[in-house]
């Protein structure tokens, strides 16, 4: 009787601290998981911010090159009509040419900008694709959290349904005791009633000792 009670604590002990360590697992699961939502929320929002910005700034530096591209084109006109009449004004012509060729160089200063600013943009969208390859990873994650949120939902029913028979066992247990104590109190009655008898010359000699319940915590 004291092994199966020994046994029995033990075991209940052991799937105590089993199920405290899932629990502990659990805490841990649910964290990461609400931190990496929050990560990914962050980065959707930072990701859907900056095509926005880089769409605006694509289509403003796309008109601008257009118009620059407008002048240019301009320009070569006016350079053109400017070897066609050089003998009939040539002063006046060349303070004009010497501005416009000041603003052609502007231009193509500005378009080289440009063209650099869109090879910033284009390399703005390799990170891009490089944060979608994190964002897959990330959602990998999470699958595989969910994936021990419920396998930890199964264990604990688990511990539940073992509960319940230990329970019962220990019930059991102390209802099997409690007949073994009456029973020995009525051997006792029964062996006082021999040395009564037998007026002292004959007794049964029981000597059995009280057995404890087991103990069953809530």
């Amino acid at each position: 009787m004291d092994d199966l009670r020994a046994l029995s604590a033990h075991n209940e002990e052991e799937m105590k601290m089993e199920l405290n360590e899932m629990e502990k697992q659990l805490h841990k699961a649910i964290c990461q998981s609400v931190e990496l939502e929050k990560k990914l929320t962050e980065i959707l929002a930072e990701k859907t911010t900056l095509l926005e910005k880089v769409s605006i700034d694509a289509e403003s530096k796309s008109v601008e090159v257009e118009n620059l591209k407008t002048q240019l084109s301009v320009i070569s006109d006016l350079e053109r009509k400017h070897q066609e009449i050089i003998q009939s004004d040539r002063k006046k012509f060349d303070q004009k040419f010497l501005i416009l060729r000041d603003n052609d160089r502007r231009s193509k200063s500005r378009i080289r900008q440009l063209e650099e600013e869109l090879d910033e943009k284009v390399e703005n969208l390799k990170k891009f694709d490089e944060m979608d390859e994190m964002l897959s990873l990330a959602n990998e994650k999470v699958e595989h959290l969910n994936a021990i949120l419920k396998n930890v939902e199964k264990l604990s029913t688990h511990l539940n349904a073992y509960k319940t028979y230990h329970d019962k066992l220990g019930n059991t247990l102390g209802t099997a005791v409690n007949h073994y104590n009456d029973s020995s109190k009525e051997f006792k009655k029964i062996d006082k009633d021999v040395i009564k008898i037998s007026s002292g010359n004959s007794k049964l000699n029981i000597s059995s000792e009280e057995i404890e319940k087991p103990l069953l915590e809530d």
